[in-house]
């Protein structure tokens, strides 16, 4: 039996049995390949919970950016039937930079959703069959492949990060140009390593980019439960 159909034929068993209400049958049942409504009911409530801490983050700027650290704290991670995660991603110095939200849908393929919030910046990610599409405050920005490439509408690659299988740090591309690395979390060497390392300034485009695809990675690479 397909774990989807076990999982149904459980839930009804249990609401038959008095062991599990109706109510949670029907809470169940609208996780398992949710609707276009039931979606953007789940990014409304995870941006409201969101953004009732976003006065605490520092103002994002390109000093600030380059302070970023890996680490996240707090962080919380649940694994239960209907996966989630939410933390918040500090600088160096222990300020709170980016806050975070993560729900996974009933499924055995990924489904789920992803708000992202700076000060200035708000990124969504609608993922589903192996695919990431993600908006910037609001408005379509790209796509997200599964080795992890930003593209645009038309295919065009816009960003790429190249991961290394020994690395701590991989090689981040900016429309075709390398404009420094990124770090793995599992695998970073430093006591207190910092997200990004570039090489060069970027423009505030190449900056919008290069956050769209490494705040995707940053999180979802993070995982330890999910």
């Amino acid at each position: 039996m397909g774990s989807i159909l076990f999982i149904l034929v459980l839930m009804f068993a249990l609401a038959a049995s008095g062991a599990l209400g109706s109510r949670a049958v029907f809470l169940g049942l609208s996780n398992l390949n949710p609707g276009k409504a039931k979606v953007q009911a789940d990014f409304r409530k995870i941006q409201e919970e969101l953004g009732k801490k976003r006065a605490q983050l520092v103002p994002w700027s390109d000093e600030d950016r380059a302070l970023l650290s890996l680490k996240r704290n707090p962080y919380k991670e649940k694994a239960g039937s209907v996966k989630s995660a939410e933390g918040t991603f500090v600088s160096i110095y222990q300020e709170p930079m980016v806050l975070f939200g993560y729900k996974r849908y009933l499924g055995k393929k990924e489904n789920a959703i992803l708000v992202v919030l700076t000060s200035h910046h708000e990124f969504l990610y609608r993922i589903k069959n192996n695919r990431v599409e993600v908006a910037l405050n609001g408005k379509y920005f790209g796509g997200i492949t599964p080795d992890y490439a930003l593209v645009s509408d038309k295919k065009k690659v816009l960003a790429k990060i190249e991961r290394q299988k020994n690395n701590d740090y991989y090689p981040v591309f900016i429309d075709g140009r390398e404009k420094g690395s990124i770090g793995d979390v599992k695998k970073a060497k430093k006591v207190n390593p910092r997200a990004f390392e570039l090489l060069s300034e970027l423009t505030p485009n190449e900056e919008l980019k290069l956050l769209a695809l490494s705040f995707y990675f940053l999180v979802r690479n993070g995982f330890v439960k999910i």
